[in-house]
């Protein structure tokens, strides 16, 4: 049981001030925060000497408070480490303040990559335990809003002295998107892990962890078969998922040959569950506002095509292994499925690019398209699903900048796709792909990308799909006879 004293508090972006509370034994107050060097780090280390005699709280208060500054003093030794290597001795009754911990230290993520190996491997352990959702406790059942009577009197609670340390739950202010993760050990500690990785030095650290990345592998790979009807293991399944992402976009090795390769099926096959009309509400047309058990999922198909295209960019074998798993036809299926939402839905935009960048991947490698073309029934998806019927409709002059260039960006997409399939297939003299590809199609989509040529975008992707259609233009413009 972790939850018999203070409640955890939901309060927005940013962590609420903690109540005035004495340091066992001494009499100074948290909020005397103003020290700095060896004296902030030795009155640290003092705390954690506390930490199983009922100071975790004092401990964790405290650091809610450290400056910027400070961050920088307590990082030059090894506090952040033997701060976990403290909690560890203390596992699974203080999880929730482990947990608690990292969440504070990755609001600073330079902290992170202080971390040991030890220390990454304890984190992990809290992440790895078993989800029970029916008896997960929940000390909270509506958002708190800042500067409430409710959220006062919560500040005024004191724990009785003769509370046992692994009963008390740390005051943690947690943003309301994230507002499941308090709820338990697992949960919050792979919000702050997946918040943490999008640090690009924390990241190349986890990618030479290869270990440690596998044991992530493996929390995905039990979550996915749950996440439709577990919540939770919803939530922490995008989370593990968005860390995954991160350290796959390095272009570094980071799973074994197995273990990609079982990731890959898992994920291929739980994109295929997806698309199916089964569940396909899941990436409808609406907007989304809230975070729901579906919201979760859908950012989830989002965050799977992305670490399937990193997988495999410029990777002919995982290309391979991905169009052995009939992931071409699948990916055609997410493109039609998502394909109504442009313009209205962020995520089945970035589930449209991600697809596009994943089939041209699938194209490029070793000899460009020749393997991608081999497959009719490919082309006659991606002809009658997409390019045939898709018209991209937004008012370029009143839609916020975000839709614009997520417009823009499928758009050159779309343009690359057919730079690709037509331009090398017309030259291998493919009379089939001609019947698929029409000269008017092939127009329509360059037509709608020119009417975005002027929409903000960063000078290099400006300069890429310009490329591409300069090229498609001189592919489509009949040579001009000698005579």
């Amino acid at each position: 049981q972790y939850y018999c004293g203070q409640d955890i508090i939901v309060a927005g972006d940013k962590f609420s001030p903690p109540p005035v509370r004495k340091h066992f034994g001494t009499g100074r107050l948290c909020r005397n925060m103003d020290l700095t060097g060896a004296a902030l780090q030795d009155h640290l280390r003092f705390l954690v000497s506390g930490i199983g005699r009922g100071g975790s709280h004092d401990l964790l208060q405290s650091l809610q408070q450290v400056s910027a500054q400070a961050w920088l003093e307590i990082r030059a030794g090894s506090v952040i480490p033997d701060m976990i290597d403290a909690y560890s001795r203390h596992l699974p009754g203080l999880s929730m303040d482990l947990s608690a911990l990292i969440y504070t230290c990755c609001q600073v993520p330079s902290n992170m990559a202080t971390l040991t190996a030890a220390s990454l491997s304890t984190c992990i352990t809290v992440v790895e335990v078993e989800l029970q959702p029916v008896s997960i406790p929940s000390p909270i059942t509506s958002v708190v809003e800042p500067g409430s009577s409710q959220i006062r009197k919560r500040r005024r609670r004191r724990v009785p002295d003769d509370t046992p340390a692994e009963c008390v739950a740390p005051v943690v202010s947690l943003p309301s998107s994230a507002s499941l993760a308090g709820k338990c050990p697992s949960l919050l500690m792979s919000y702050s892990f997946a918040r943490a990785s999008k640090d690009h030095s924390f990241a190349q650290m986890l990618c030479k962890q290869c270990d440690i990345v596998e044991r992530i592998a493996q929390v995905v790979m039990i979550d996915l078969p749950r996440a439709i009807a577990c919540h939770e293991a919803a939530f922490r399944l995008h989370k593990c998922l968005v860390l995954l992402e991160s350290v796959s976009n390095l272009g570094h090795p980071w799973l074994g040959r197995e273990g990609k390769s079982n990731l890959m099926k898992a994920l291929v096959s739980w994109i295929k569950t997806a698309a199916s009309p089964e569940y396909s509400v899941w990436m409808d047309g609406e907007s989304v506002e809230l975070p729901t058990h579906r919201h979760w999922l859908h950012l989830s198909s989002s965050t799977i095509v992305r670490v399937l295209t990193n997988m495999t960019n410029q990777s002919a074998c995982d290309a391979a292994a991905f169009r052995s798993l009939d992931g071409l036809v699948i990916a055609c299926d997410l493109l039609e499925l998502s394909r109504d939402s442009v313009g209205i839905n962020g995520v089945s935009c970035e589930i449209i690019i991600y697809t596009l960048a994943l089939l041209i991947n699938c194209a490029e490698v070793d000899s460009p398209a020749q393997d991608f073309l081999s497959e009719e029934m490919v082309l006659v998806e991606l002809a009658g699903k997409v390019f045939s019927s898709w018209t991209i409709e937004i008012d370029l002059h009143h839609s916020d900048c975000d839709q614009l260039v997520q417009c823009r960006t499928i758009a050159g997409y779309l343009s690359l796709m057919i730079a690709v399939v037509y331009i090398e297939g017309v030259a291998s003299g493919r009379a089939s792909l001609e019947k698929s590809f029409s000269m008017a199609m092939v127009s329509n989509i360059l037509k709608q990308f020119t009417s975005m040529s002027n929409i903000l975008h960063s000078k290099e992707m400006s300069a890429e799909m310009d490329r591409i259609h300069r090229q498609l233009v001189s592919c489509l413009t009949p040579p001009i006879s000698d005579g």
